[in-house]
C-alpha cells in the first residue's frame, strides 16, 4: 500500500486485507513504516501479525510513508508483486495517485498496479443496462443505481426500460442489501457548506425519513 500523502486510508486498507486473508487461513504479516504506527497499533489490538525481519509468509503486506521519496517507500515498490494506491476522489488527490502510480511502474515495471478509492466514494451504474451483472456490481463496492422512474422511458437510453423497483430490491436484497430511496444530494453532502440554510431543514428532515433503519442500504 503507498500514497503520496496521508489521510486516505492506507493503514485502514492494510488492515482490512490482513483479516482477509487471516481468516482465509493464510499466513499473513505487515510491515509497518509509516511514522504514524497505525497498523502496528491496530495489530496489537486484534492479535494480529507485524512482520518479523527474517520471517516467512505467505502475504506480505507493506504499509509504507506517505512520501514517495522515503527509502523504504521505494524498497517496498521494488519488492512487491501487486501495488495498491490508495486515495481519495477529490481531484487534487487524483493528481497525487497519478503521480504514485507512474512511480510504480517506473521502479517496478512488473508490478501489477492498481487505484484504490477510500471508503467516502460513490459508485453508480444504471440497472437498465447492466442486468446481469448486478450481484458482481454490488460485491465490487456499486452503491448508487442512479434515477430511477416507474413513471417515464430512460430518455438517453429508450430501448432499455428500467427495472421493476420491487425486482429491483428482491436482486439487492439477495447479494445482502437493501434499495432505499436517496434524494438528489448524497447524504454526506447534506450540510451548510453545500446547501443553502433556507433550505437545509428541509432536507435533512427529508433525509431522515429515508434512512434505513438497519441492514446495508
Amino acid at each position: 500500500m503507498l500514497a503520496k500523502k496521508g489521510g486516505v486510508g492506507k493503514s485502514t486498507l492494510a488492515l482490512l486485507l490482513h483479516e482477509a486473508f487471516r481468516q482465509a487461513g493464510k499466513s499473513v504479516a505487515i510491515r509497518d513504516w509509516d511514522a504514524q504506527g497505525t497498523s502496528t497499533k491496530a495489530l496489537r489490538l486484534i492479535g494480529g501479525q507485524q512482520a518479523m525481519l527474517e520471517g516467512t509468509y505467505e502475504v506480505l503486506l507493506y504499509d509504507t510513508p506517505p512520501n514517495l521519496e522515503h527509502v523504504a517507500t521505494g524498497y517496498a515498490v521494488q519488492n512487491t508483486d501487486i501495488a495498491l494506491v490508495v486515495t481519495s476522489p477529490s481531484p487534487a488527490d487524483i493528481w497525487e495517485a497519478d503521480e504514485a502510480l507512474r512511480f510504480v511502474q517506473a521502479n517496478n515495471p512488473h508490478a501489477v498496479a492498481r487505484l484504490i478509492f477510500g471508503p467516502c466514494m460513490n459508485v453508480q451504474s444504471p440497472p437498465n443496462l447492466v442486468a446481469d451483472d448486478y450481484p458482481a456490481l454490488l460485491e465490487a463496492g456499486l452503491n448508487d443505481w442512479g434515477g430511477i422512474s416507474p413513471l417515464s422511458k430512460d430518455y438517453v437510453n429508450p430501448e432499455a426500460p428500467w427495472p421493476h423497483l420491487e425486482k429491483l430490491g428482491e436482486r439487492c436484497a439477495r447479494s445482502g442489501f437493501r434499495l432505499i430511496e436517496r434524494l438528489a444530494i448524497y447524504p454526506e453532502y447534506i450540510d451548510d457548506n453545500w446547501l443553502d440554510p433556507a433550505i437545509a431543514p428541509r432536507v435533512r428532515a427529508m433525509q431522515t425519513a429515508i434512512e434505513p433503519v438497519g441492514g446495508q442500504p
